[in-house]
């Protein structure tokens, strides 16, 4: 009864979100929301319910082993819902992506060295900028560095902890409002919307007309079918990361693999939709992603309160700068490379979250927010793997001998 009474807890946090978001166009992001009552919860509420006894709702929930089976295939459905001819055309959103990673490790450790400890500069810096690997990382280099030394660093991985618990939290909403922002500026301009409306409607009559290379057998076009194709190819995603020694992320070529099925014929378009499991697991994705907020307690925000003010401002201030560069470099709008930089903060599946939102909340018809998504989603998903997933590790495995240095 326990996992059964904490999911319906979960799932009903993740409801208000959702309301909310819709309520406010996505003005207010869910993810925000979800984040916010979770650590509301853990502070306030859940100590005192019985069912948890000492332990977090989404441990209790079995989330973490559901997200384990299905992260993989969320990330395979997430490619399905772009093309490989997005892809190739993001190149600009990739590099604009890796500047802005390369920007903060250049200059967030050195400016915030000036203002809070050191360690939390550095170790800060490429957990700012990415996420629960980045983390592992400085943790590891943290107690290297306890032993070499005989030092407690202990409140510096706690900082890290924070840093990694609140950047979704920070990162959602300053995204959100960016791109509600860029999203009304596309709207107001004629030349831009007219190609994103034509591209739209070049696939949805490409898909029509059923111009594919693999045409699916018609047993497995069922939901069920959907969901077992969609967990093969999400399997052949791991099996890819694990034979290369982690050099290709298994969750990248999850994604990777989802846009050429979709793309040959293999999976359809948004491929959990059609396989009516969408709802289910962005649920278990949700949770997984901001359950860190449950080691954000009362006493460990406020004793890192002021670093953890200081690394995030500077960390965005920083973001604002390479967009403004990479908006002169690229020709691209300001606002779209800005939105770009904030991924590092918080990855898939919540550029999904974004894109759906702004879409929603700025399209005035149903039309507008067709072409605002197809303007919005194949970049801040392809954003979120170019800084996240892939910039943050090699920006903090460079970063791991420097800090052993200091």
């Amino acid at each position: 009864m326990q996992q059964i009474l904490s999911v319906a807890i979960l799932a009903f946090i993740v409801v208000i979100a959702e309301w909310l978001a819709n309520k406010t166009k996505g003005l207010v992001s869910a993810f925000f929301t979800v984040s916010l009552l979770l650590m509301l919860g853990y502070w306030f509420i859940f100590p005192h319910m019985s069912i948890y006894d000492g332990t977090d709702g989404a441990t209790v929930a079995g989330v973490g082993a559901i997200a384990n089976i299905f992260n993989g295939a969320y990330l395979t459905h997430i490619g399905s819902m772009i093309t490989v001819r997005d892809v190739t055309k993001q190149w600009k959103t990739v590099l604009t992506g890796f500047l802005a990673v390369i920007i903060l490790g250049a200059a967030l450790p050195t400016l915030g060295s000036l203002l809070i400890d050191k360690y939390m500069a550095w170790c800060g810096t490429p957990i700012v900028a990415g996420g629960a690997v980045a983390n592992i990382l400085m943790n590891d280099v943290l107690s290297s560095i306890e032993s070499a030394k005989s030092v407690d660093l202990g409140h510096v991985k706690v900082f890290c902890v924070l840093v990694l618990a609140l950047q979704s939290m920070i990162g959602v909403p300053i995204c959100s409002i960016i791109m509600r922002k860029d999203a009304q500026r596309f709207l107001n301009s004629p030349e831009e919307y007219a190609a994103y409306k034509a591209q739209t409607e070049q696939q949805e009559s490409g898909d029509a007309a059923g111009k594919k290379l693999i045409v699916m057998p018609k047993f497995l076009q069922t939901t069920t079918g959907y969901l077992f194709m969609i967990m093969v190819i999400s399997t052949i995603g791991y099996w890819i990361g694990t034979v290369t020694g982690g050099k290709i992320n298994s969750l990248l070529a999850c994604m990777l693999l989802g846009v050429v099925s979709a793309t040959v014929g293999l999976l359809p378009a948004n491929a959990l939709n059609a396989a009516q499991s969408n709802g289910f697991l962005i649920l278990f994705a949700t949770i997984f992603v901001v359950q860190g907020v449950s080691k954000a307690t009362p006493a460990l925000v406020l004793s890192c309160l002021k670093p953890l003010i200081v690394i995030f401002v500077l960390g965005i201030a920083l973001l604002a700068a390479s967009g403004f560069i990479a908006s002169k470099l690229f020709k691209m709008s300001f606002g779209m490379c800005f939105a770009i930089g904030t991924t590092a903060l918080f990855g898939a599946p919540a550029t999904v979250y974004v894109s759906n939102e702004v879409s929603q909340g700025v399209g005035r018809d149903d039309e507008e927010r067709k072409v605002l998504l197809a303007y919005i989603l194949p970049k801040i998903m392809i954003a979120g793997f170019s800084t996240l997933t892939v910039g943050s590790v090699i920006l903090a495995t460079v970063l791991v001998p420097i800090i052993s240095g200091l």
